[in-house]
């Protein structure tokens, strides 16, 4: 159980784990895991691996994507059968490392190595990356002065209230 900051992590560490990994060892898949599965510990999206020592190089890694687990995925945690719930079929398609569009797919360990050893879905061109809308920088910084201004307004009220009582 990872971070998935290993995934894409290219510090020297991140890029020599993943180097040993694909040379050293049979990188047999990579599961990622949606964010909030570890809700209220960790919001931080997740993954795992799963690899045996062998001493040879991988020759080909499964990737599944689980976008839910049976829960609501909030940090308080409700489970039942109105939630999504891959982890039936992940371990129905593990044996033979079944792919499907959109959920899982094997990618040859050169693939990985050319990717500089990035093992995202998205830079793997497995799916398209997610986009964030974000607000216009303009916009965020007078948010931010409106709430600068409050925050004063407040902090001038009670340091009046502190020198009269009242």
């Amino acid at each position: 159980m990872l971070p998935n900051g290993i995934l894409f992590g290219d510090t020297n560490t991140h890029l020599e784990v993943k180097k040993r990994l694909l040379a050293e060892f049979d990188l047999q898949a990579v599961v990622t895991l949606p964010k909030g599965m570890f809700e209220p510990y960790t919001p931080n999206p997740t993954c795992f691996l799963i690899f045996q020592k062998t001493g040879k190089p991988t020759k080909e890694t499964w990737f599944y994507r689980v976008e839910g687990d049976g829960s609501s995925l909030k940090k308080a945690r409700k489970f039942g059968p109105q939630f999504r719930n891959d982890f039936p079929d992940l371990l129905a398609k593990w044996p033979k490392r079944k792919t499907e569009e959109g959920r899982a797919w094997r990618v040859p360990a050169a693939r990985i190595i050319a990717n500089r050893c990035n093992m995202t879905l998205a830079s793997l061109g497995l799916i398209r990356p997610e986009k964030t809308d974000h607000a216009e920088a303009e916009e965020i910084l007078a948010s931010m002065a409106e709430k600068e201004k409050r925050i004063l307004t407040l902090v001038e009220e009670m340091k009046e209230f502190l020198e009269t009582g009242a």
